[in-house]
This record gives structure tokens, sequence and C-alpha cells, in this order.
């Protein structure tokens, strides 16, 4: 690990992957969601798994620890998720795999599912009408079905399962009403998680957004769908690529120019594009949080 001549926090040899888009596609139009304001077409692009074969043969991921499939897309309309999931943990069986659904297609794919780690299924209400709203297209009675199929299809001493809800106004009721349904039948947590996008939607100055250096372009990275490595996982559009792995290897970006060049704007307090306007300083240690609190003593 190198310390010398940082301004910062310290420099990893290799970054934590700590998640990738299998699907960049989603069945969802949810109200919170910044896919449009990014600016990338969202059509059905889904992570090539031979891409990831190679990943995993020249050592992309041997500096995560916990690996989770999502971004922007629902990655179980992956047509080959219960593939990929099986590769990832047959060749790096001690790393942790999780993933975050909207829990709409459970039902089809059992397989992989029960070999993973941690799953986050996307709650936000339990009311019909509510979660028309928030989760447009959505139907909240096969979603409670396929929540209540996955609690009874899995080992739940082998994987932990979290119900999460969007702070979203008026947030705390829709809470309770899900911890009363579902907080007795779960091993994992029914959490909450801030509204990331704020910003995106309304002016900056709104929200006190922090001008201390993000850990992130020191620890971690994200991968997008078409193989574009991204700085976290607020990255869901083209204004920051540090690289693509169908052309370079994670070391290789990890120590090129361009990743070198944002730990400057960050040293300097210089933020550009999508930092400029973030309020959510190193979302890698939000990513550690969830690990420690809803996976210890797997």
């Amino acid at each position: 690990m190198k310390t010398e001549n940082l301004p910062g926090p310290f420099e990893v040899d290799m970054p934590e992957v700590y998640q990738i888009e299998l699907s960049s596609a989603c069945n969802f139009n949810c109200v919170m969601c910044p896919r449009e304001k990014f600016g990338r077409v969202y059509k059905e692009a889904f992570f090539d798994i031979e891409l990831l074969a190679s990943m995993i043969r020249r050592g992309d991921l041997d500096g995560s620890y916990f690996l989770e499939f999502q971004m922007s897309g629902e990655p179980l309309l992956h047509p080959q998720f219960n593939a990929v999931v099986e590769l990832v943990k047959r060749e790096l069986p001690k790393l942790k795999l999780g993933m975050s659904t909207n829990g709409y297609f459970i039902n089809r794919n059992m397989k992989g599912l029960r070999l993973l780690d941690y799953i986050t299924i996307s709650v936000d209400s339990l009311d019909n009408e509510e979660y028309a709203e928030i989760r447009v297209n959505g139907d909240v009675e096969r979603l409670r079905s396929n929540i209540v199929g996955l609690l009874g299809g899995i080992d739940l001493t082998k994987t932990v399962v979290d119900l999460q809800l969007v702070e979203l106004p008026g947030y705390e009721e829709r809470l309770k009403r899900v911890i009363h349904e579902f907080g007795d039948k779960i091993n994992g947590r029914v959490r909450t998680v801030p509204d990331c996008f704020l910003t995106l939607f309304e002016d900056a100055d709104v929200y006190p957004v922090k001008r201390t250096p993000c850990l992130n372009p020191w620890l971690s990275v994200s991968v997008q769908s078409n193989g574009n490595v991204v700085p976290c996982c607020f990255s869901f559009g083209d204004d920051i690529i540090l690289g693509n792995l169908n052309n370079n290897s994670l070391r290789e970006i990890w120590n090129g120019d361009k990743i070198k060049e944002l730990r400057q704007q960050h040293t300097d307090g210089t933020y550009a594009s999508i930092c400029s306007k973030c309020y959510m300083r190193s979302p890698t240690l939000l990513h550690w949080e969830l690990f420690t609190k809803s996976m210890k003593g797997i």
C-alpha cells in the first residue's frame, strides 16, 4: 500500500470494485431515478459475461471483498444472470457477492439468487397507490408475493436479505408499515438510504455540498454495463469515464492519467462534473457500513 507523496488519505494498489452494472435496462420508471438526466441510452445493455471472465482471470477483482450487482438498471433482467452468479462464486469463492433489485423478476432467477451472500430489495411502500407513484410500472402485490417466495426459497442462514426504502418525503410512515409486515421475517434489516440525486432535480445550493475530498478516487470504482470504469455508484453517465475494461486491465486504468486527474481535483477542491453537485461523499464507506452491519457473521 502506497502512502508517500499523498495529500489526503492513501492510495491502494488495486481498487475495490464495489459495483458492476449487470443491466442498464430497467422495467420501472421511478420518480427519483436520474437516468434520463445523465443522457445515456437505457436500452437492453447487459454486461458481457466473457468480459467478466476476463476480469477474473487478469485479477481485476483482486482488491474486492464484497461485490454487488447494481447501478442504474435491474440486474435480474440480465439474460445470463444465473450463469454470471455461478461464474463469480466458482472462480472467486471467498468474495462476498450481493445485488440490489426492485424484486419484480425474483421468481425466474432463484437458481442464482440462492448462491448470493446478500440481497437488497427496494420496497419504498406497501400501499398500492403510493408504490405505483414511486415505482412507476410497479405492482406491489407482485412485489409482496416475490418477497415471500424468496424468503421461503433461499437458505437464510447463508443469504442476508435487506429491505430498503429511499428517504423520499413521508418515508417514515411507509417504513413503519414495512417493518410491521416483514421486520420479523427477514434475517437482515429494514433500512433507509438517502435520496442521493436531489441536486440533479433541484438547485445544488439547496443542499450542503461537502467540500472535503472524497475517498473513492483512492479506494474504489464502479463498472458500467458497457465496461466503462467510473468513480462511484452515482456516476450513471459518461461525464467521468476513467477507462474501459474491454481495452485495458483495471490495474492499467487505476494507474492512468484520468484517475490521477480526478484525485488532483479532489485534493485541490476543484470539483468537476457530477462531483461538484455531490453531497454524498465517499459512497465506498457507505458500502463498508452496509457490509459490516448487514452481513456480520456470514
